[in-house]
């Protein structure tokens, strides 16, 4: 009895401590995500072609995943619903993968410069339905300054949206990592 209990926390203790492999994205010495195997991840490869899918293994440093496309369609009743298609399994070396997207963040549109492009296009939209209402040229001496700075406002706004990227591109910023090994880009 004492032997079969033994042997029975020692094969749980085995499986338990059984480390998976696993893939980290770091900036520098900072982690910004982790995968595990039944992690769900979208990835950019270098041929520039995005694919998604459930990662179902990691052995040193290849992923093995199980491509699928997650899509809304409408059901028999016209109503949203979710809907799977699986395309079977995949296998990718880590030095394949170009990027990865960033992860939601709620404030993005404070940084991408969408607030400036909003604020002072409703200031100059105001701003010359007030001049229509009183009669006054939009572009007099005050107007006109005003509206240039709002004009030069969403220009600002603009370029901070064109140049903010939404995703990880794999270089010397950002790495991945294996659980066993160490793979540069």
């Amino acid at each position: 009895m004492k032997l079969l209990l033994l042997l029975l926390f020692t094969t749980i203790y085995i499986q338990t401590n059984a480390q998976q492999g696993f893939v980290v994205l770091r900036k520098r010495n900072q982690t910004i995500q982790t995968f595990f195997p039944t992690s769900y991840i979208r990835l950019q490869l270098s041929n520039m072609q995005w694919i998604e899918g459930r990662i179902k293994l990691i052995k040193e440093d290849s992923l093995f995943i199980d491509l699928m496309a997650i899509r809304q369609v409408a059901n028999y009743f016209g109503l949203p619903t979710v809907d799977t298609l699986r395309f079977g399994m995949f296998k990718i070396h880590l030095n394949e993968i170009y990027a990865l997207p960033k992860t939601y963040d709620r404030l993005a549109f404070i940084t991408n410069g969408t607030v400036l492009q909003i604020g002072s296009a409703g200031y100059m939209g105001l701003n010359i339905i007030n001049g229509i209402g009183k009669n006054d040229p939009i572009f007099s001496t005050n107007n006109g300054t005003r509206l240039g700075i709002a004009a030069g406002i969403f220009a600002i706004g603009t370029l901070l949206h064109r140049t903010h990227k939404d995703t990880y591109i794999l270089g010397k910023k950002y790495q991945l990592f294996s659980s066993n090994h160490v793979v540069a880009p």
